[in-house]
């Protein structure tokens, strides 16, 4: 499944134009120019995980520089016969495990499902997938609604249920489950 998905992607960069413009404020921008306007919003959050009670009712917002708080471990894939780096989450990020979030990002659509969609803490040209991006910059959106209204590199919030991914590498580390968009 991993696969497909990244196959999925490198499709949709093959057929997509190398810069996307899009509109902020009524004057176009680069995918730079957009990605260093959503970093002063990611980095501005006031938002501390460890500081927020277990018993937290409604959603948090969360940001991209939370969910990067994870370290790497080679693990051997029996189904795959091969070795591969597995996250190792951190407490803050553990803490996120089965909550109700709110997260901003770049939409990346997928061919695979009318109801799934990536979000990339960074635009397409600049994604996970491209090189420019680690693995915890990017995560699966499993919709409530139809994914096709979305364009590649819309910026929008979701809101679901976070599901941290140990071990299936079939999946990205991230899962946003029965979301919707804000």
């Amino acid at each position: 499944m991993f696969a497909y998905k990244l196959v999925t992607l490198l499709l949709i960069s093959a057929i997509s134009p190398l810069f996307v413009l899009a509109q902020v404020d009524g004057a176009e921008n680069t995918p730079e120019v957009l990605s260093e306007i959503l970093l002063q919003d990611y980095t501005s959050s006031n938002l501390e995980i460890e500081d927020t009670p277990a018993s937290i009712e409604g959603p948090v917002r969360i940001d991209w520089q939370i969910l990067q708080d994870i370290k790497y471990d080679l693990k051997y894939m029996p189904e795959l016969e091969l070795s591969m780096y597995t996250p190792l989450f951190s407490d803050r990020v553990k803490a996120l495990d089965g909550k109700e979030v709110i997260i901003e990002g770049y939409v990346i659509p997928m061919i695979e499902g009318l109801n799934e969609i990536a979000l990339s803490a960074n635009p397409y040209a600049a994604c996970f997938f491209c090189g420019q991006a680690g693995p915890a910059s990017v995560m699966s959106v499993f919709l409530k609604e139809d994914a096709r209204k979305f364009k590649l590199d819309d910026i929008k919030k979701f809101r679901g249920r976070l599901k941290l991914n140990y071990d299936n590498p079939d999946e990205f580390y991230y899962l946003l489950q029965d979301a919707r968009a804000e």
